[in-house]
């Protein structure tokens, strides 16, 4: 179950609101249409957080659509800023935040369709295996030092001199974005993708393998 917001809502000939639109995904940007009977009962509007299904899009192969949609309820946001011990679970809703150089997370992180970041030059010091929709973030330096597994729909984002330094494999994953215009992203295992709907590098990024 990806999230995202509510970009455009349709309208009917007499001005009121129709039953499709678009949204756009968290963290990915991208943008996918939708046709959902049951929208207007779910008193979703342009700018509501919203959580949803993709799937294929029967009129144009290889491309998906949103459906299923429903308001997106945010857990409280979890900030961790020190040392930190344990396993991580991030499922819809959750969003956590690890930043500052202080903040070392020696544990796995299991993202079940939530958000993970990794920020000024903190570290994740285990595996992350990212499924449902979910997203794991690296940037400002934060690293990831142990592989990423991503599944179901799950994406990775590393950019702004964000790292990764395990290897990576992907099997119906989402999108891969490395670098964006904030900065170059860093991976330095191996990629193994068996399948994924995008991936993105941009210059100055690189994939060095091990």
């Amino acid at each position: 179950m990806a999230t995202g917001t509510v970009l455009v809502v349709g309208q009917n000939a007499d001005g009121s609101p129709a039953p499709f639109g678009k949204v756009k995904q968290d963290e990915t940007g991208d943008v996918f249409a939708f046709q959902d009977p049951n929208f207007l009962n779910t008193g979703l509007v342009v700018g509501s957080p919203c959580t949803f299904d993709l799937i294929p899009d029967p009129n144009n192969p290889g491309l998906s659509i949103a459906q299923n949609l429903q308001l997106l309820v945010l857990a409280p946001p979890q900030n961790i800023t020190g040392p930190y011990t344990g396993n991580i679970t991030a499922n819809v809703g959750d969003v956590y935040t690890i930043s500052s150089a202080a903040a070392i997370v020696t544990g796995n992180v299991t993202i079940n369709g939530g958000k993970v970041i990794v920020d000024q030059n903190a570290q994740i010091n285990g595996v992350v295996n990212v499924s449902a929709d979910g997203i794991i973030v690296a940037r400002g330096g934060g690293q990831v030092k142990g592989g990423v597994t991503m599944s179901t729909g799950g994406s990775l984002k590393v950019v702004n001199k964000g790292k990764i330094t395990g290897n990576i494999t992907m099997s119906q994953a989402g999108r891969m974005i490395v670098g964006n215009e904030n900065g170059p992203g860093f991976i330095n295992g191996t990629v193994d993708i068996q399948r994924i709907r995008a991936f993105d590098i941009t210059a100055g990024s690189s994939i060095t393998g091990q």
